[in-house]
């Protein structure tokens, strides 16, 4: 019975929605969201100076850039958010998120680090949550997919990401450093 009760809370848990404060982008981030990947590119070849990239721009770029699309037959009753990102001193939240036709919500939070192996980045999920439902790692394995699918949705961004020299997650912010 103990378990049956555990087990039920933990559906509870998954099914309520994250309380995520809100990442709304301003207009004038909006505006000029469409030229990061650009921007970044630029910083690249240049090298010159680092730069920032706001958390609402990244946002407001994701939106514009990410449509996700729902298989056959959920696609009649869900309808997906385009993903957004938290950013936090050292550490990234990604933020996905399905509304079903009667207004109830699931969600799926993914802790991302962003680590300097050698001459190499490397982005490590450290834990999640499904709703309100904090897991390890490991039982993010069923999303495995979805985020296999937003690194190839976003292949030339994180290529021109990974050809910086520096990379620093900054509460609301990215900061790039092109430079030797």
């Amino acid at each position: 019975m103990l378990l049956f009760s555990a087990l039920t809370a933990a559906v509870l848990l998954m099914h309520e929605a994250a309380d995520w404060p809100p990442l709304q982008a301003e207009a004038k981030d909006r505006a000029a969201s469409g030229d990061v990947l650009d921007q970044m590119s630029q910083a690249a070849i240049k090298r010159s100076a680092p730069f920032e990239i706001s958390e609402a721009r990244l946002n407001a770029y994701l939106a514009e850039r990410c449509h996700p699309v729902v298989s056959p037959p959920l696609d009649r009753w869900v309808q997906a958010a385009p993903p957004a990102l938290d950013l936090r001193d050292r550490e990234a939240l990604l933020r996905l998120s399905w509304r079903w036709w009667a207004g109830w919500s699931t969600d799926l939070t993914v802790r991302l680090s962003l680590e300097r192996e050698g001459d190499t980045f490397v982005i490590r999920v450290v834990d999640g949550a499904y709703g309100r439902l904090q897991v390890p790692r490991g039982l993010l394995a069923p999303m495995r997919s979805t985020l296999e699918s937003l690194g190839i949705a976003f292949q030339a961004e994180i290529q021109a990401l990974f050809k910086m020299n520096q990379i620093r997650i900054q509460q609301d912010r990215l900061v790039l450093d092109p430079r030797f």
